[in-house]
């Protein structure tokens, strides 16, 4: 909402594996998956920020696009 502000934003991205063997084929099965946490340090309404125009349309794609999750 200002100049100053020291808020920051974080993105971590967490790796899980897990490996067995097949008790019949003896081959390794590998299972994978990945999790991603966002940290968007406080959030403002709009309202309170004053923006207009550009900057509003720009917040409002910045919303939806933190619902999003791709596969």
């Amino acid at each position: 909402m200002n100049a100053d502000s020291s808020r920051s934003h974080s993105m971590f991205t967490i790796y899980i594996e897990t490996a067995t063997e097949d008790a019949i084929s003896g081959k390794h099965k590998i299972k994978a998956g990945k999790i991603n946490l966002v940290d968007l340090a406080g959030s403002e309404r709009q309202s309170k920020t004053n923006a207009v125009g550009i900057r509003l349309d720009e917040a409002k794609a910045i919303n939806v696009s933190l619902s999003v999750s791709s596969y």
